[in-house]
């Protein structure tokens, strides 16, 4: 039996890194027509000429002097080469090592491509079938083999949608330089994301009998809530909100709904008592015009008082009589 063979580790030390990343921006500076200045090539190059130095094994650890050329040589090709960010020059220069750069510089890009192809190949294969058409994919009326064939399809869709926005996002950052790989499990999470919205959004979003006039349709709206999931979050919010709105009434509302109606009520009868004694005092005036008596005008104007004075309640005033309380508590025996 032939001994397993084991990949070695390289552990880089911070000077290693340090001199990997200096050559990627130097190499990227060179490519890119930025001005270089010439003590910063010498360094490099020395620090690699001295690296080398140290053969195919254990790399010869640099001069505390080189070490310094070195650092200041870093900090200015970071100045160089900003916005990108050495990170990104070292994975891009890796990168186009592999065999399959021809898909793209980034290990992430790579995937979402070859999911991107099988996505494309899902699409085609299922909308050349029978069960794809402009009235299929409803789960409300559709059974069997025929919704299956179009949630499938919906869910290849959403993928494409979901991809697109992927890449797009990613390619934008590695064209300015400032990629940085620990966000590779975000651009996944947004691709299923996508999937789950391709998959759902057909399905929740109610089609009338107009949809196909007005250009909405089915796999429309799956390669849209792949684009950007937020969509289908942002009608599932409101819809959440519809219901705990019916549900759930906020007691600051009531309370305050109660009180305007109380102060609208009460706003009611004032008016009401302000007519009532504006035509008490009319019929007086017409009394005194028309030579009333004092008498008939004073009790008239009695009547009138008498009714704009509380009344005192009667059953207080029964029991009051009914069970008078003594002024001084009897003795106690």
């Amino acid at each position: 039996m032939r001994p397993t063979r084991r990949r070695a580790t390289v552990q880089h030390t911070p000077a290693q890194q340090m001199l990997g990343a200096a050559e990627a921006m130097l190499r990227h500076a060179l490519a890119s027509g930025i001005v270089v200045p010439e003590a910063v090539v010498e360094t490099v190059e020395l620090a690699c000429t001295h690296r080398r130095a140290g053969g195919e094994g254990e790399l010869e650890p640099p001069t505390p002097a080189l070490l310094r050329r070195l650092a200041r040589a870093h900090a200015e090709l970071v100045r160089l080469v900003a916005p990108a960010t050495p990170r990104t020059i070292l994975l891009l220069s890796h990168g186009r090592r592999s065999r399959l750069a021809m898909l793209g510089p980034v290990r992430l890009v790579r995937q979402m491509l070859v999911a991107v192809l099988v996505l494309l190949a899902a699409f085609v294969a299922l909308s050349t079938t029978d069960y794809v058409n402009g009235t299929g994919g409803d789960i409300l009326n559709s059974t069997g083999l025929s919704l299956l064939v179009n949630e499938l399809f919906f869910l290849a869709a959403g993928g494409l949608g979901a991809a697109f926005s992927a890449l797009f996002t990613a390619y934008r950052y590695i064209a300015e330089g400032t990629y940085d790989p620990k966000f590779e499990s975000s651009y996944w999470l947004r691709f299923i994301l996508g999937l789950m919205a391709g998959l759902l959004l057909p399905a929740l979003v109610p089609l009338g009998a107009d949809a196909e006039a007005e250009g909405i349709s089915r796999p429309l709206l799956a390669l849209l809530g792949g684009f950007s999931a937020s969509v289908l979050y942002r009608i599932l919010e409101r819809l959440v909100g519809a219901v705990e709105s019916l549900v759930r009434a906020d007691s600051r509302e009531l309370r305050a709904a109660r009180r305007a109606a109380d102060l609208a009520q009460a706003s009611d009868r004032a008016r009401l008592e302000r007519l009532e004694l504006v035509g008490h005092l009319r019929r007086l005036e017409q009394q005194a015009r028309a030579g009333g008596t004092p008498d008939q005008l004073a009790e008239d104007l009695g009547r009138m008082v008498g009714t704009l004075l509380p009344v005192a309640p009667q059953d207080a005033d029964d029991a009051s009589d009914e069970h008078p309380q003594p002024l001084i508590s009897p003795p106690a025996r």
